[in-house]
Order: C-alpha cells, then structure tokens, then sequence
C-alpha cells in the first residue's frame, strides 16, 4: 500500500505490551481518539498468533517483553514471516533509556516512536502522522542480517547491514538534521549521545525514517550531517 489513510473506526489496533497496566492505558488512550477495534497481545509471540488470523492495521509495540521481545516481533513482521504485510505501520512504546534498542528499531523501519507514558493528543498526532506517510521497506534480505541482541545487553552496536551498504559518489552537503529530506543518502553514521550508530551510512532516507529520528531528537548526538543524492528508490517490497 503506498498511502495509509486514517480511519480509526474501521482498522484494528493490536497492542502488544507485557504489563497489563500498561496495555489498559495504551486502549484507553485509544478509545479516547476514536479507536474501538482493539486487541491485547501480551508478548511478540502472542501478537503474531494474533497476526495469523486478525487483519490488523496497526501495532502499538513495547520492546523489552519476554519470551519474544518487541525487536524479534518487527523483524518477524518486516522479513515476512508474520500473517501480517511486510509494511504493517507499527509504532513502538518507548522511554527512550536504551539507544542501542533504539537504533535496532530505526534499523528495522518502525515507523515511530511514541514515549512512556503519553496523552491522548500525542498519541492521535503520532497515529495520524504513521498512517498518512508514504509505506516504505527494504527488500527482506536487509532485515534478515540485522542482529536484535541488543534487548539481550549486547555491547556491539546492531547496524549488521552496512556491509550492504554502498555511500553512492556525488556533491556532498552537510545539511541540520531537522532539514533532512526523503531522497539523500547518509555519508556518515548519525550517532546517539552515547556514541551507539542510529543510522548507518549508505542508507537512503525515506519520510517514514525521518519521522522517526525526530522522535529520537532527545538521544540523537549530532546537529547536521553530510549526506548526497541516493542513486535509487528505497522502498521496495518484495
């Protein structure tokens, strides 16, 4: 699907956490703005039970849950593994205490990041805005070699795609993150304060990427970077 449409009536959202308190506040926080078709998942693997048989439009994700975490959960879905689209906008629940978790999930496309806890009107803003932007995924193969460790205490920073990836020659500019634009490529690795890679150099950005590193805004280390024209289209599903 290339263009999402918001229609909190109609789509189901399936809310994977695995504290009850926390699932009961996230679907309260959606009836509030109009979502009723909710489903609870307590684990990544419950919810991709979940995926098996319920068309759902939307995932609202914690990471740190057992015995399938948050991460294990994107890259089942955006390796196609899962019964769901490999563009299934999912947004992940945050507190923003583990960048490298962080940079696994930016590496695996989510398409947001939605801090612990929220109100009703950040969590309309941020569906509306995941449910609008153009779905763009890699083909599979560029998940596939992405480590998820970094739930586990992994010191190693995830980024196992670089090797994929080839920074494309051109003119350069260094440009402020804020005004970075779908369609360049990074030639150079956006680093978080803590020195773990977000974003690896070579990849494209798209809208969706940069979207999610403004979430990011509080943990990302630098002001601008260097980046020149990506040589092709980014989001291929295959």
């Amino acid at each position: 699907m290339d263009e999402r449409k918001s229609v909190s009536g109609k789509i189901a959202v399936l809310v994977i956490d695995d504290e009850p308190f926390v699932r009961r506040l996230v679907v309260k926080l959606l009836n509030v703005v109009g979502f009723r078709n909710i489903i609870e998942a307590e684990d990544g693997s419950s919810g991709l039970r979940y995926l098996e048989h319920s068309e759902v439009g939307l995932v609202m994700l914690d990471i740190k849950m057992e015995p399938m975490n948050g991460l294990d959960f994107l890259k089942t879905v955006r390796t196609g593994r899962s019964g769901a689209s490999r563009d299934l906008p999912i947004i992940v629940l945050t507190a923003l205490e583990d960048d490298k978790v962080l940079g696994t999930a930016l590496a695996l496309d989510c398409d947001g990041f939605l801090n612990k806890p929220s109100t009703p009107k950040a969590i309309a803003k941020m569906i509306q805005r995941v449910l609008t932007t153009k779905a763009t995924v890699r083909r599979t193969l560029a998940y596939e070699f992405i480590s998820t460790d970094a739930i586990c205490g992994n010191k190693s920073d995830p980024m196992l795609t670089e090797s994929l990836l080839i920074v494309p020659e051109g003119k350069t500019s260094v440009i402020p993150i804020q005004d970075l634009h779908a369609g360049v490529c990074l030639t150079e690795h956006i680093f978080s304060k803590n020195g773990h890679i977000l974003l690896p150099a070579g990849l494209p950005l798209t809208e969706s990427l940069i979207h999610s590193l403004g979430d990011l805004s509080s943990v990302v280390g630098v002001k601008e970077v260097e980046v020149v024209q990506a040589l092709t289209p980014f989001g291929t599903i295959d």
